[in-house]
């Protein structure tokens, strides 16, 4: 495979369309940065989190990036709620069923006429500057207006209340407004020193809660209360929410997700949208606001926005990422690619295995420098839309594994960015040396072809697991429980699975505590063809555990049943074991590994060094033993100081005459002979 920094990068997509859904392909060019540590708060952390690079089989992502020291996360871990009394007594006092924080919903209470009087305690300093910067946000984008309390303004307003903008000790606000009286925004120095965490407490202020307290958020993300503060929870606890607008990962008011965290998104894929991009107030907060303060009742003629466009306050459409137009109807995109592709009900392409096949410009030779394509494809309620990327070559940095040109799928909202990713099949990009910023991929041992997605002939295929290689056995897409995992010289639970691999430092296992449930499956199934023809599985594996259920190797061809060659059920002991299966010749066969779970959490399973090859099995697979003249697979034929190498059987090109030697032991004798 190769790609070059000149722009020579190649796509070509085939769309299966099932279901309902809108996909925004995007093909772009760009150079990103080289440097080895970026600013956790550049803007274009979003951008270089959402790429992936794919090495040995495995989707990697960019280095040196340490996002968790952004400001966003730091002031997030400071974020909670302290009210004046009177607020204490609408909230609920801590330890009591408390009103949280965001979406906004039923009989919370907009400030009048969309004015916001506020002050500034003489506590606040530095952060004033940010706080104003959010309510100029505000006045641009929505119909909100932060003003400087005075007598004019309550006259204005007709009441007394008003905003007290001060440090504190956190980043926090009430929520809503309450009638006369002072509304607390606590913005502590140091620690919410930005513009996002300003517009997070002061959308808060209007009313708004945070976007894990919808309704509907059980759909697309999960609470982990195990990690959760008990005194924090009520933050998280679910609430009768409008849900005018779908639920937003990248809002400004959702907190933060991943490992580790109280919040895990049902999508992995999209965790890069909890870092803010170039703007503080998302796509969907902005037109949150707009909704709930009526700020378009004004527009008398307002436009038909499409493409999940909507009229702002200006009484002009506002357009997701992508497209323009004064009704959102044009994608941008260069003029010789890109453009609609509109799946109706009665299109021949929707029928089964019907494809539609989108290539860029020149394919498959070079595109230009600076090249957007972008295809904007729609279907109908009731179908989804698959894409299968059929050919694609692109190049990155393999230091900071960040690319400088990728493919950008916007799968999941119409005003968010998408995941980018640089496929190298069973193999992994390297630079040549023969051109500078030309890129080739070198294949796992048993592969070949261009993009080493190709299996040599009766090719020996073996798994260690050590290097992250991809395997030529996976998870598979359904009709399981849970996947199986890669393992670090031990698991994570005691007393069950192994202390270490069977060789090396890694190895796959099946980790059986919770959320499993006794009768939990996990399945690996063959990616590749294996030839037709008789051969022997062997692999390593461990079952040790007090509630070990059972481990089995299945064998399926083209419209036969799976038929059972190996099982091993309960605990087997602590140590590794080794098996040697013989699979009989079958044409378009697949073998699968399926793990199920006990009744208790100490009933993992693990997998190490899976070996295919073609023939009958060999009492000697798993030996250590080292066969004399047989082990050596490199290219070589002469040693460190050019001494030409020959056969053990041959005796040039170096003539060397063995004589025995016979070494006497008490009660044994044994025979050494001179190594040639």
């Amino acid at each position: 495979m190769t790609s070059q920094c000149t722009g020579e990068k190649w796509y070509s997509a085939t769309t299966e369309v099932r279901s309902t859904a809108r996909a925004l392909a995007t093909v772009r060019e760009r150079s990103l940065l080289n440097d080895h540590d970026v600013d956790p708060d550049d803007p274009d952390m979003r951008l270089v989190l959402s790429m992936g690079v794919v090495v040995d089989g495995v989707v990697k992502h960019p280095k040196g990036l340490h996002a968790d020291d952004s400001k966003k996360v730091k002031a997030q871990n400071l974020d909670r709620t302290i009210e004046t009394e009177e607020e204490k007594e609408k909230e609920g006092e801590q330890g009591k069923k408390k009103r949280r924080k965001r979406n906004f919903g039923p009989n919370w209470p907009n400030w009048p006429n969309g004015i916001v009087p506020y002050v500034f305690d003489s506590s606040i300093l530095a952060n004033r500057k940010y706080f104003l910067q959010a309510a100029e946000l505000f006045h641009n984008l929505t119909c909100i207006r932060w003003k400087p309390r005075s007598s004019e303004v309550e006259a204005e307003v007709g009441h007394k209340g008003y905003t007290l903008v001060r440090s504190g000790t956190s980043c926090s606000a009430g929520v809503g407004f309450y009638g006369d009286g002072e509304h607390i925004i606590n913005l502590k120095e140091p620690g919410c020193g930005t513009v996002g965490v300003a517009a997070h407490e002061m959308l808060h202020r209007l009313g708004q809660r945070h976007e894990q307290s919808r309704s509907d958020r059980d759909r697309y993300v999960q609470i982990r209360w195990d990690r959760i503060d008990p005194d924090s929870q009520y933050n998280y606890y679910r609430r009768l929410t409008y849900n005018r607008n779908p639920y937003d990962i990248g809002s400004v008011m959702q907190y933060g997700y991943g490992e580790g965290r109280g919040i895990e998104l049902r999508d992995k894929n999209l965790l890069f949208l909890e870092f803010p991009g170039n703007e503080v107030l998302s796509f969907y907060d902005i037109k949150d606001v707009l909704d709930q303060y009526d700020c378009t009742t004004h527009c008398t003629s307002p436009p038909d926005c499409q493409n999940e466009g909507y009229v702002n306050v200006e009484c002009t459409c506002t357009c997701p990422v992508g497209f323009t137009g004064t009704n959102c109807d044009t994608i941008i995109t260069d003029p010789d690619c890109g453009g609609f592709i509109h799946l109706k009900e009665n299109d021949p392409s929707l029928e089964r295995d019907s494809d539609v096949t989108v290539i860029s410009p020149n394919y498959p030779g070079q595109v230009g420098q600076d090249k957007i394509c972008r295809w904007a494809i729609t279907a109908p309620a009731g179908y989804i839309i698959k894409m299968t990327i059929d050919d694609l070559h692109m190049a990155y940095n393999p230091d900071t594994l960040r690319c400088y040109h990728w493919l950008e799928i916007q799968y999941n909202l119409p005003g968010q960015p998408g995941v980018r990713d640089n496929p190298c099949v069973y193999g992994v990009c390297v630079p040549t040396e023969a051109k500078a910023c030309q890129y080739k991929c070198v294949c796992q041992s048993g592969y070949t072809g261009e993009k080493c997605d190709q299996v040599i002939e009766d090719a020996k295929l073996k798994c260690t697991f050590e290097r992250f290689e991809k395997c030529f056995f996976d998870n598979v897409q359904q009709g399981d429980d849970f996947e199986w995992g890669q393992g670090f010289k031990h698991t994570i639970s005691k007393e069950t699975g192994p202390e270490k691999a069977f060789r090396g430092e890694r190895f796959l296992f099946a980790e059986m505590s919770l959320p499993r449930v006794p009768g939990d499956k996990a399945i690996l199934q063959t990616t590749v063809p294996l030839p037709a023809k008789a051969g022997c599985l062997s692999f390593a594996y461990n079952m040790f555990g007090r509630t070990v259920n059972k481990l089995s190797l299945y064998a399926e061809g083209p419209g036969s049943g799976r038929e059972v060659l190996w099982s091993k059920e309960g605990n087997q002991g602590s140590d590794w074991l080794t098996e040697t299966v013989d699979v009989t010749a079958t044409e378009g066969m697949k073998l699968s590994f399926e793990a199920i779970t006990g009744e208790s959490w100490d009933s993992d399973v693990a997998l190490d060094e899976i070996t295919w090859e073609v023939g009958s099995c060999r009492d000697d697979i798993f030996s250590d033993c080292v066969v004399a003249g047989e082990e050596y697979t490199g290219t070589r034929d002469y040693t460190r100081k050019g001494v030409t190498c020959q056969a053990w059987s041959s005796n040039t090109p170096h003539k060397i005459s063995s004589v025995p030697a016979v070494i006497n032991f008490p009660k044994s004798t044994v025979r050494f002979n001179d190594l040639k």
